[in-house]
C-alpha cells in the first residue's frame, strides 16, 4: 500500500469507491480495500 496520486485532479471519493466507474491507471478500487482492510485486521483493528 502506497500513496495514490492521480496527477493534477487528484482522486476524488467517488474514484475511490468507483462510483463513477472509470479506470485509473495503476489503481484497482477492489485491491486498494482488500489491502487496506487486511492491514488493519493484521493490525487488531
Amino acid at each position: 500500500m502506497g500513496l495514490l496520486s492521480a496527477g493534477r485532479k487528484g482522486i476524488s471519493h467517488g474514484d475511490m469507491i468507483d462510483l463513477t466507474h472509470k479506470n485509473i491507471n495503476g489503481f484497482d478500487a477492489s485491491e486498494f480495500y482488500v489491502l487496506l482492510f487486511a492491514g488493519l485486521k493484521k493490525r487488531g483493528f
